[in-house]
């Protein structure tokens, strides 16, 4: 038989070796779950990352058709006012022509004094009589009022065009964005 003493120390060592196996086996299953918690947790991140890259994938796909959309669009709207303004130029060319034609621009003789007048002769009666009462206006007068009415004219052209590319683009009328 063994001594109390003897029974103690094989008592203590056994309490000891259940502690530790005890120990090891919490240690594992602790490691255990916790590769099998970063496991979860990285799969979680993949399936993250993998929708974002298909969210990516899809808003690309989106922009690249409202691109397409949007530059089709201005290439109508490009092309529309480019031709507005070759019809403006012609409109234009054929007013002056025959503005020319007639006599060129002219202003009721009675708003300019005498000595202005007398730069241009009066009409010789007849069927110039409408003449005889305007006075033609200089040149470089009638150069600029044309000028002017052909920006005018362009300019008007250009805010159509604008106008056009707004709605077009649904932001005035009836497609436009809430």
């Amino acid at each position: 038989m063994l001594s109390i003493r003897e029974q103690l120390i094989v008592g203590l060592g056994a309490l000891l070796l259940i502690v530790l196996v005890g120990f090891g086996i919490h240690a594992h299953g602790f490691h255990r779950g916790e590769t099998v918690e970063r496991a979860g947790w990285l799969k979680k991140e993949v399936d993250r990352k993998d929708a974002i890259a298909e969210l990516v994938r899809k808003h690309a796909e989106h922009d690249a058709a409202l691109i397409l959309e949007f530059n089709l669009k201005n290439v109508k709207v490009s092309d529309d006012h480019e031709k507005e303004l070759a019809q403006v130029r012609a409109d234009a060319a054929a007013d002056r022509a025959a503005a020319d034609r007639a006599g060129g621009l002219r202003i009721p003789r009675a708003i300019c004094d005498r000595s202005a007048a007398a730069t241009e002769t009066a009409g010789t009666g007849g069927r110039d009589e409408t003449a005889a009462a305007t006075v033609q206006l200089p040149r470089e007068v009638e150069d600029g009022l044309w000028n002017l009415a052909s920006a005018a004219d362009e300019v008007t052209s250009q805010a159509r065009a604008c106008q056009s590319w707004i709605r077009a683009n649904g932001f005035y009328g009836a497609g436009a964005a809430p």
